[in-house]
């Protein structure tokens, strides 16, 4: 998720796993892709042809609708402008105080 979002490319998350669902809800929330949790599709032979609609259906629209595409520029411009990690070292060693 973080490569796509620093090259602001919009994303499909499918989450098996709440920590992914997590992300992938935040990531809908900003509109710069969509989210849906791995338990909605039917994994079943028979449903696979509806999962595979509804991804289909999800991945055009995340292609076609330039909001997407808008909402993931501006999380890239976001997570270029946060601090890297020397300036986080920094920071935490200065709030540390001189070691004992």
């Amino acid at each position: 998720m973080l490569a796509a979002a620093m090259a602001g490319v919009p994303q499909l998350v499918v989450a098996p796993r709440l920590e992914h669902q997590l992300n992938g809800a935040r990531l809908a929330r900003a509109g710069a892709g969509m989210y849906l949790p791995a338990d909605a599709l039917d994994g079943t032979r028979r449903g696979a042809g509806a999962a595979g609609a509804r991804l289909a259906l999800d991945l055009f629209a995340l292609l076609e609708q330039p909001s997407y595409v808008a909402a993931a520029h501006v999380l890239r411009r976001e997570a270029l402008a946060m601090p890297g990690p020397d300036k986080a070292v920094r920071a935490v060693t200065r709030l540390a105080g001189p070691a004992v």
